[in-house]
């Protein structure tokens, strides 16, 4: 198979993995994301989209998808903390790893490559994703947000018209402008700063 008909293949069975994954058919996204790797070369964009597939059937495993983190409230803030099933943390963890060591190799090469740094920007903020919503480490979460925001704004000044490179961004000022006051102020010491209205 050539090159160009293994990058063919690769980029279909993305898309039929995507398409799981947004109906909800977790196992066979990851299959497939697994398949497209093998068919061409690993990539750190495929892992993060696997460590978002688990991230994600383990919150709808939990009941989590409809909570009221998702409706703008703070109810979440005081429910009881779930209970993750340990091997899907790892395979979360793994997959985030295995995106970040690809990425930083793509960086060491070049360090002004968009591709890495748009990678590591969405990892930490995957990572965050599960600190908040499942470890319930909120301090812990801020900070891999606040990671994610660097490597987004890194990527911003590269390439200004980078249009995703704005979400990270995005939701890291909202959700930090969106904290209590007083704990707003206890992460601001910690070099942690946020605005509602920048977020919007």
């Amino acid at each position: 198979m050539t090159g160009a008909l293994q990058a063919q293949t690769a980029q279909a069975l993305v898309a039929r993995a995507d398409d799981h994954y947004f109906n909800l058919e977790y196992e066979e996204a990851i299959r497939d994301y697994y398949a497209a790797m093998a068919a061409s070369q690993a990539s750190g964009a495929v892992w993060n989209r696997i460590a978002t597939t688990i991230l994600y059937q383990e919150l709808n495993r939990l009941g989590m998808l409809e909570t009221s983190a998702f409706r703008g409230d703070n109810e979440f803030l005081d429910q009881e903390k779930p209970k993750p099933d340990p091997e899907a943390k790892k395979r979360f963890l793994g997959a985030l790893a295995e995106a970040r060591r690809l990425a930083e190799a793509g960086r060491l090469k070049n360090p002004r490559t968009t591709s890495p740094l748009f990678v590591l920007s969405q990892n930490y903020a995957l990572n965050a994703n599960y600190l908040f919503m499942i470890d319930k480490s909120y301090i812990a979460a801020l900070r891999a947000g606040n990671r994610a925001r660097k490597y987004s704004d890194e990527l911003r000044s590269i390439d200004p018209q980078y249009v995703d490179a704005y979400l990270v961004a995005g939701v890291q000022e909202y959700v930090v402008g969106s904290l209590p006051c007083a704990v707003r102020a206890l992460v601001a010491f910690g070099g942690i700063h946020g605005s509602k209205e920048k977020g919007r």
